[in-house]
């Protein structure tokens, strides 16, 4: 009962200070609303691609005719238009000069394709519609299926397409910095963690609960539940407006991420107790709150994408914890969140176990 009245108690001190609710609300509302929309179009992966032109010349005689006419009545529903030439010595010129994205020549032989030197993107997308062309009357040919019918039942739209490991999931800027910022924000409640016992000493409050019949762990934890449920709060209400009122995605297992963030907010108010129990002076753990803070922030993922996270950078919790939400948002891997669990819960149960001993040892808070 005296741990839930001091968590109690915690947490309205927390309501109270307008500073903590700007910084744990506020800020972190206003940072994703602007740089989802400054950074709107660095986190856009698709890439468009206007008509594309080709010039054609068909020798006479040419055995897969109809089913090439076929292929460019198709082509022009992905902007592809094949135009007929005069002149084979002239339709190169233009190809080379860029007026033309490509020139295909047939003939009783196969099909012979011309495109710039640069390789523009439009002559690779052409030059993979038609391999999947060649492709689809090699096997007519081989399966002895007359090439017309085939050809009908096989020609689609999307002759080339893209595998990624996100497939087309992938976070919008928007998305990304709802996730970020809220993540960042969390760890920077370690500061407001830090002041949990030196505030009692501050406010000469320490001494009375000394006198209390209560015992040190059950203040020290009774702080620590209090800080932990006031900060879970705070990126709650972050979730749930960047969700309903910036549309983010925070994908189809919130209760998964959440349970993660928990986690987070665990470490981050473990991690500010024991540099406040270490340094014993509340402008000494500041500093080194500040320094901690920003160091962590640059090398993370937090105002930019991160691709691969190894190595010393997987020691950043900012990383691990961002790795593990967006795996669980655009890929369902469950795999990083459980490594991103259990790093969290280790380490903060080591910090408190830390922070314990050094209460025991010490005469008053």
């Amino acid at each position: 009962m005296n741990i839930v009245s001091i968590a109690i108690k915690e947490m309205k001190t927390s309501f109270r200070n307008p500073t903590t609710l700007f910084f744990a609300l506020g800020l972190p509302v206003i940072l994703i609303l602007a740089l989802g929309t400054i950074f709107l179009d660095s986190f856009k992966s698709t890439i468009t691609i206007g008509d594309m032109k080709v010039l054609y010349m068909e020798q006479p005689n040419t055995p897969f005719s109809k089913e090439f006419q076929m292929f460019m009545n198709e082509a022009s529903n992905s902007k592809v238009f094949f135009e007929k030439a005069e002149n084979p010595e002239d339709s190169k010129k233009k190809v080379e000069q860029n007026s033309y994205d490509g020139y295909v020549e047939l003939n009783k032989h196969g099909i012979y394709f011309y495109q710039n030197d640069n390789k523009t993107i439009g002559g690779n997308v052409i030059q993979g519609m038609l391999n999947t062309f060649v492709d689809q009357s090699n096997l007519a040919n081989s399966a002895k299926v007359d090439q017309l019918v085939l050809m009908t039942m096989d020609m689609k739209d999307d002759y080339i397409k893209e595998t990624t490991i996100y497939s087309n999931k992938q976070p919008r800027a928007i998305d990304y910095f709802s996730v970020s910022m809220t993540t960042m924000m969390i760890l920077f409640g370690t500061a407001n963690a830090i002041h949990l016992i030196s505030e009692e000493r501050k406010r000469n409050t320490a001494d009375r609960l000394i006198v209390a019949p209560i015992t040190k762990l059950e203040i020290f934890l009774g702080k620590i539940f209090g800080s932990v449920f006031i900060n879970t709060f705070y990126f709650l209400v972050v979730i749930v407006i960047s969700k309903y009122i910036f549309n983010a995605n925070w994908g189809a297992n919130l209760g998964v991420v959440i349970f993660v963030l928990i986690t987070e907010v665990f470490l981050a108010t473990s991690l500010g107790v024991i540099i406040g129990s270490i340094t014993k002076s509340a402008k000494v753990a500041n500093s080194v709150i500040q320094v901690v803070a920003i160091v962590t922030t640059i090398f993370s993922g937090t105002f930019y994408k991160m691709e691969d996270i190894s190595g010393v950078f997987y020691l950043n919790p900012l990383n691990w914890v961002n790795e593990a939400i967006l795996d669980l948002i655009y890929a369902n891997d469950f795999s990083t969140a459980t490594l991103a669990i259990v790093l969290n819960i280790v380490v903060s149960l080591l910090f408190l176990l830390v922070t314990i001993t050094l209460l025991h040892r010490r005469e008053g808070l």
